[in-house]
């Protein structure tokens, strides 16, 4: 019974794994059998494809063999009909060249090689004996036996390699008698290229290519892809004339694609066993599926049953509670829940939010809805609700609770949300009433640690704003001259609401009846619990709109009784002002009426206070000033007194008791010999003393002092001394720094300019004793303000100290340096003569001209030396000064970067520039500049298209002076800005004036210096002088040279771009000669390039010239630029700018520089309207 229940229970479980092993076994016999078919498929396939392939190859190497053998028969046929030798170096040449493939063609009469083609690189097979060469003898007897072409080969020639050899035996064709061969060899490497075999074992085969001898059968290997013998090879056989050729070819992977067989059959296998199991499971599911149909059936009544339990549920909680899928679509909702949307539950589910509410509402529901799928937890936020179907709002706790199936996914979202108005309306009056607690308590703290009333007003502001109990507060005091109450404190103004606001105390003014006046005015707080509606606060409702007020109070505070102020609130809440808010505001404004009473009383203590101290002070200073320091001192007793200022001085005890050993301890030196000579005298001689001495304290201080000390005599004799002392300390050190800035620079701590005086004229007088000379150098650094204007003068002092220093190291201990200011230094150098100065300047130079790292620059400047020497230059400080910086002006004009000693010449051209200088101070004044105008033409029509003003300068006793003279020195002065404005406002005077005649209107250009264009005020005056003249500005064309450009490229971009941009033209004067950069060129907003006279003046006779001229003209049309060439003299001059395209021309040639007068009548009449 109990074996016939084990079956019966593992019936089914047998029959289930029988059912899967037969499907299994029948699986694995169809699989082997598809397995072995599909292989015996692939071999067959391969084996055509390999035959294919031998074909091809055998094929090809047969097509290439015989066409270059057969090409013996025609040179055979020509030795027959008698050709020579030169037509067979001839046709073999022909051959060769047509047939690459050939190595050499040869004859060989008798057997013996005599002619080759190509000979070179052949030449060790000549005078070979084919019958005779024991390895070539037997192939050549048989090609003779044969009397056929034969193929030997591959074989080792004698001129290096392996071939093969075509001999074709040639025969007399009168008596048909042995000749001898024609051979055609082919190199070895050469054929096995030609047909391809090294591609095989790039295909994945291998190959073997072999010849069998006729006579012995041998077989040998001519070619292999490896040396292994070849797996079931395919072979294809290629006859040659008496030569037997083999190709065989087999996969190099087999013939059997064993992983594909390995693959198959574990994909059968798998096959199998899945079969096998799908039928075992399909067994086994139709068993569970009965089963499970029961189990559906008992659950489906569970779930009806719970679920009308959980719908009562849901109808009787008061809760809104509802659920949604993923997508935000309603499944469910309880009864509250229809209240919010105004709809019943069968209208509402199906539907999403945006259909009930706005769709910001909707996108805020959704967004928490995402919020908790994405966290998978619940998410909690507070909202305001209005309900549909009574219009009430309701403050509602939400919480959104991710849905997940049995299998884990996500599958809704159900929410609930409880009313907590109520709740949240109790907990925001504590919290109000918490705050205001706290802002009372803080109040009471201010009052306590606050010294000051606007300490503690600022604290209260802040307090009962800080503690979130209210949106701003502000304490404002009564101003008794205007009755305004003016704020004096106040926290949380962030928009401005008391800026300019006006507030009055007066009944009979608008600002008079307000909360703040009438709470101060009648002595009463004012609840404002409606700020917008309330009639009091009108003058401030758009104040308040801005900020958001909806309720304030006032509340005034007093002093002894006396309203002096009040303590306002606002809030951006209605009715904001509970019974219990109100009680503790009073009690607060209670507070600050109490703090300023007891600040009034602390202030007045403080006054009568200060007035003693005031008084004490007062007197000790008074005492002070008048004594000093006292003591005295007994000359019986040895003992002395002393003040407290006097204790103080020598850092002593007041009370101690003082003896003269005490009193002289803090001497020493020679400041106590002084001292002790003095008292001594004193005593003994009843001699007054007054001495200033060095002492150091007992503390370590040390001080300068000037002690007093007057004998007192009592019959005849000094009983006691008495005198004063005073620290002079500071003082002493004030005098020492005023002698040192006296004589020494302040930025480098060098030796000034007094300082050095002094010590040129003592090396002088000792240089006169001892017949010696003296060197004085002034040293310049080229270009520095440069680095001052573009670095700042932080980087340029930092440089002008290592600049010092890099000079002491360069210099003796016994030698001076000395900075004159900005970036001039003087050296003396004393005993040392012409050639030692010169050789310690080229050391200063070198070592200057190294690079600096100055922060995170990276510097490099140069000096320029002057060098004079005593006594040929200079007996004294004034001369030889003056020697050594005209040297110094004279090297910065060879170029700089160099020395130069002092001539006499240059005293002569110093002496003339002063000159020059002081008489071009009164030129403008006494009417003695005049401007001269050179027409410019333009070359394409000849006519007149604009004027050069250029300054002429005549002086009532110097004569006539160069412009290329007094220019450099109004630049050098400073005078050329006011020159230049006085040409400028004269010339485009004139021009305005021609205009005005009636003349046409032409271009006036006017030279700028460096000094001009360098001047920050440049636009702004050519500005006014055009607007003065009412002259447009295109009329006026400004002259700027290249090397002024080029000094600072970057700069000039910017002010030339700022004079073009209000209209006035810009060109380059003097072009070629400067050194300006291409790139920086053509960001110049300039419309001309006027061409230097140097170029002009031999441009017909040197091509070097011409070529320049050429390509400034070329490289400025480029750019979209006109050129103008200056100093054109003559006609030939003349024609070559116009072959090469000049557009304008100005010089002698047309007309020298000429006055207005003469201008005019010249040019102007002629061009009139």
């Amino acid at each position: 019974m109990r074996i016939f229940s084990v079956n019966l229970s593992c019936g089914p479980r047998c029959k289930e794994w029988s059912v899967g092993a037969a499907v299994f076994l029948l699986g694995a016999a169809v699989s082997a059998f598809v397995v072995i078919h599909l292989d015996r498929m692939r071999t067959h396939d391969k084996l055509h494809v390999v035959q294919s392939v031998a074909h091809e190859h055998a094929s090809r190497l047969h097509k290439h063999i015989d066409e270059s053998m057969v090409l013996a028969y025609p040179i055979a046929a020509a030795i027959e009909t008698g050709m020579d030798t030169q037509d067979f170096t001839f046709i073999a040449d022909k051959l060769i060249t047509h047939h690459p493939l050939i190595h050499e063609i040869a004859l060989a009469p008798e057997g013996i090689i005599t002619h080759i083609v190509p000979v070179k690189g052949n030449e060790k097979a000549l005078g070979l004996d084919l019958l005779r060469h024991p390895e070539q003898k037997a192939e050549a007897l048989l090609a003779l036996k044969s009397g056929k072409l034969t193929l030997a080969g591959p074989i080792r020639l004698m001129q290096g390699g392996e071939g093969v050899v075509g001999r074709f035996p040639v025969f007399r064709k009168e008596d048909q008698t042995f000749w001898g061969f024609v051979l055609i060899v082919i190199k070895m490497p050469d054929l096995l290229h030609s047909a391809a075999l090294g591609d095989l074992s790039a295909g994945g085969y291998r190959y073997e290519l072999t010849r069998t001898y006729p006579n012995s059968k041998q077989v040998q290997i001519i070619s292999a892809s490896d040396p292994q013998p070849l797996d079931r090879p395919i072979r294809q056989r290629i006859a040659f004339p008496n030569a037997d050729w083999t190709l065989s070819i087999s996969p190099a992977a087999g013939w059997h694609d064993r992983w594909t067989i390995f693959f198959q059959s574990v994909l059968g296998i798998l096959f199998s066993l899945l079969a096998g199991y799908i039928a075992k499971q399909y067994v086994e599911l139709r068993n569970q599926r009965n089963a499970l149909e029961h189990r559906v059936a008992e659950r489906v009544t569970e779930i009806s049953l719970t679920q009308n339990r959980l719908r009562l549920l849901l109808n009787t909680i008061p809760d809104l509670i509802w659920l949604k899928d993923t997508g935000g679509t309603y499944l469910l909702c309880n009864p509250m829940f229809e209240r919010f949307f105004g709809a019943k539950e069968t209208e509402i589910v199906g539907k999403s939010d945006y259909d009930f509410v706005d769709r910001e509402l909707a996108d805020f529901f959704r967004a928490k809805d995402r919020l908790a799928m994405e966290k998978h937890a619940p998410s909690v936020n507070e909202e305001w609700l209005t309900f549909t179907d009574d219009g009430h709002t309701a403050l509602m706790e939400t919480i959104k609770t991710p849905m997940i199936d049995e299998t884990g996914n996500l599958v809704g979202i159900l929410g609930i949300a409880r009313d907590i108005t109520e709740r949240h309306t109790n907990e925001t009056r504590i919290r109000q009433l918490t705050h205001l607690y706290a802002a009372l308590s803080n109040c009471n703290k201010a009052i306590v640690r606050s010294s000051t009333p606007q300490e503690l007003f600022d604290e209260v502001c802040r307090g009962i704003v800080s503690e979130e109990g209210m949106n701003m507060a502000w304490i404002g005091l009564v101003d008794p001259q205007s009755d305004l109450v003016r704020p004096v404190a106040s926290y949380g103004d962030r928009f401005g609401y008391l800026e300019g606001i006006e507030i009055s105390i007066r009944e009979e003014i608008p600002s008079g009846n307000g909360p703040t006046g009438t709470a101060i005015r009648e002595n009463r707080p004012y609840w404002c619990q409606d700020f917008m509606n309330d009639p009091a606060t009108a003058p401030w409702h758009e104040r308040g709109e801005a900020v958001g007020w909806q309720s304030s109070a006032s509340l005034p505070f007093h002093l002894y009784g006396k309203p002096v102020g009040a303590f306002m609130v606002y809030s951006t809440k209605l009715n904001a002002f509970d019974p219990s808010s109100r009680e503790l505001l009073i009690e607060m404004a209670m507070d600050i009426s109490f703090a300023m009473e007891n600040f009034d009383r602390e202030a007045k203590r403080k006054a009568v206070e200060e007035d003693l101290i005031r008084t004490e002070k007062l007197l000790e200073e008074m005492s002070e000033a008048a004594l000093i320091g006292g003591w005295e001192y007994d000359v019986k007793t040895g003992k002395g007194t002393w003040t407290k200022i006097t204790a103080r001085i020598h850092d002593m005890d007041p009370d101690a008791e003082t003896t003269e050993q005490i009193g002289l301890s803090v001497y020493e030196g020679e400041s106590l010999e002084k001292i002790k000579n003095a008292i001594h005298d004193a005593i003994t001689r009843a001699m007054p003393y007054d001495l200033i001495v060095h002492m150091t304290t007992p503390a370590g201080n040390k001080k300068w002092v000037r002690t007093i000390g007057i004998p007192v005599i009592e019959n005849g004799e000094v009983i006691r001394l008495r005198g004063s002392i005073q620290d002079i300390t500071a003082q002493k050190a004030t005098e020492d720094k005023v002698h040192w800035l006296a004589h020494f620079d302040s930025l480098t701590g060098l030796p000034n300019r007094t300082l050095l005086n002094d010590r040129l004229n003592y090396a002088i007088r000792i240089a006169y004793r001892n017949h010696t000379s003296v060197a004085l150098l002034y040293l310049d650094l080229d270009h520095f303000k440069n680095i001052n204007e573009n670095l700042g003068h932080h980087i340029g002092d930092e440089l002008l100290v290592q600049v010092a220093l890099r000079i002491q190291s360069m210099i003796r201990e016994s030698d001076t340096l000395s900075r004159q200011g900005g970036d001039e230094f003087m050296i003396l150098l004393s005993g040392i003569d012409a050639e030692g100065a010169a050789n310690v300047a080229e050391k200063l130079i070198e070592s200057i001209s190294q690079p600096y790292q100055i922060q995170s620059y990276e510097l490099s400047i140069t000096p320029s030396i002057g060098i004079a020497l005593y006594p040929g230059d200079g007996t004294n400080f004034t001369t030889l000064s003056q020697a050594a910086d005209a040297a110094m002006f004279r090297a910065k004009h060879n170029g700089r970067n160099r020395y130069c000693f002092f001539t006499p010449e240059m005293q002569a051209r110093s002496a003339r520039n002063l000159e020059i200088e002081n008489a071009l101070r009164h030129a403008v004044a006494r009417d003695q500049l005049q401007i001269h105008y050179q027409p410019q033409i333009s070359l394409s029509d000849g006519k007149l298209i604009g004027t050069e003003a250029l300054l002429r300068w005549t002086h009532p006793e110097l004569g006539a002076v160069s412009p290329d003279e007094f220019i450099p020195v109004a630049e050098e002065s400073g005078q050329i800005v006011a020159i230049g404005d006085w040409v400028l406002r004269h010339a485009l005077g004139q021009l305005k004036a021609w205009i005005d005649a009636g003349a046409e209107p032409f271009i006036m250009a006017v030279n700028l210096s460096a000094v001009q264009f360098r001047s920050p005020q440049l636009t702004q005056r050519v500005l006014e002088i055009l607007e003065e003249l009412a002259l447009p500005p295109e009329h006026l064309e400004l002259e700027l040279t290249e090397r002024i450009a080029s000094e600072n490229p970057l700069e000039a971009i910017n002010i030339m771009n700022t004079l073009y941009d209000n209209g006035i033209r810009m060109s380059i004067d003097d072009f070629g000669t400067g050194y300006s950069s291409l790139s920086y060129l053509k960001q110049f907003k300039a419309y001309k390039l006027k061409i230097d006279q140097s170029f002009i003046h031999d441009v017909a006779q040197n091509p070097e010239d011409r070529t320049i001229v050429n390509t400034i003209i070329k490289m400025a049309h480029s750019l979209n630029m006109k050129t103008i060439a200056e100093g054109v003299e003559t006609a030939e001059q003349l024609e070559i700018l116009r072959a090469a395209g000049c557009d304008e021309v100005q010089g002698y040639y047309y007309e020298k520089p000429i006055p207005a007068q003469e201008f005019e009548r010249k040019y102007v009449q002629s061009f009139r309207k």
